[in-house]
């Protein structure tokens, strides 16, 4: 491979780090969690879902080399692009654009080099590339031509969208790591985004509540159902919003209703007991607001995937296509609350 300037993204930082006292510089969760939160949500902190490194260049080509955590490249219904690829974005002046994904077939092992783009025209660009969806990153490094210019940009401090979910908030199972309905989401509202989704682990501890409330959030998302049966919802909803909306009564909180499993439809037992832990949700959020709870907000995703079950990989996990749709529900209640607020400042 030809010699190129390379410049080590743990210089200037990435976006989407919601602590900096973390054990990794690309972890999820800061150090002391791992004696507050259940041990699979610790594990699953260490991938850096969302994250994403901004710089500036005039390159005609983009390369990166990576140190991954795990031998495990990929996994059934997760493509190795999204699981521990890298997926760059340019802006093109108007709205960030997609340009270019690591080949899956040139992620091997856990040090991967690979050419992300070459042949570029003349000009300065401003580039994003968002990390892998779950594989833990120890390293990431941008190389370019010797002759480029190259301006790291650091992350923004602004508040950010923070989003709590199931394995569907932590990326199941898109083919790009910029396709999460997060990633769209933050792209779509110009906020930067901490993205705590923990696959079949989003279970509504309370110790999980009181450690968010120390983000500094534009909005919280909080999309767990997927994981949790009725009897949970009832124990730990109500004590875990009342945590968050307590200690960050100025920012907004959505309550998501999940969608019901897509093949639901054909399982009358299936639909009873979505409905049921639906309606234990929606009793939560009615007790709050009872109790005065002003910035909590509920949002019906019942319809969000649409009728045609396109929209699915599997019995639970939307595709590239259900992801679009999930963001692009969410959008007009979040904006229209967040105006609201805008308007009261």
């Amino acid at each position: 491979m030809k010699e190129l300037k390379w410049f080590n993204a743990i210089e200037w930082g990435c976006e989407g780090k919601g602590w900096s006292d973390t054990r990794q510089p690309y972890d999820r969760l800061p150090g002391r969690a791992e004696q507050l939160v259940p041990a699979e949500v610790w594990r699953l902190s260490h991938s850096p879902t969302g994250m994403c490194v901004h710089f500036n260049t005039d390159s005609s080509e983009i390369h990166i080399r990576w140190k991954l955590g795990s031998e495990q490249l990929g996994e059934d219904n997760f493509n190795i692009i999204s699981f521990s690829g890298m997926d760059l974005y340019v802006h093109d002046g108007a709205s960030w654009r997609w340009a270019a994904s690591t080949p899956h077939f040139q992620v091997k092992d856990t040090s991967p080099e690979v050419c992300m783009i070459e042949g570029l025209p003349s000009g300065m660009r401003r580039c994003r590339v968002y990390l892998p969806q779950r594989n833990p990153v120890l390293n990431v490094e941008f190389g370019v031509a010797p002759e480029a210019a190259f301006e790291p940009v650091p992350p923004r401090r602004n508040p950010a969208l923070v989003y709590y979910g199931t394995s569907i908030v932590h990326g199941a199972f898109t083919a790009r790591s910029g396709l999460g309905c997060p990633q769209i989401l933050a792209r779509e509202l110009d906020l930067p985004l901490v993205n705590l989704g923990f696959s079949g682990s989003a279970r509504m501890e309370p110790e999980l509540a009181a450690l968010f409330a120390e983000l500094d959030a534009a909005l919280f998302l909080i999309d767990p159902l997927a994981n949790m049966d009725a009897k949970q919802v009832k124990e730990r909803a109500e004590p875990f919003l009342r945590i968050l909306c307590g200690k960050r009564p100025d920012v907004p909180v959505f309550q998501i209703e999940s969608p019901q499993p897509f093949g639901a439809w054909i399982k009358p037992g299936d639909v009873a007991a979505h409905r049921e832990k639906i309606a234990v949700y929606r009793a939560a959020f009615a007790a709050l607001k009872r109790e005065g709870v002003g910035n909590l907000n509920f949002i019906d995703a019942s319809g969000f995937y649409g009728e045609d079950n396109d929209a699915s990989t599997d019995y639970v996990h939307p595709n590239d296509l259900g992801h679009r749709r999930m963001s692009e529900g969410l959008l007009p209640a979040i904006r229209s609350v967040l105006a609201t607020v805008a308007g009261r400042g």
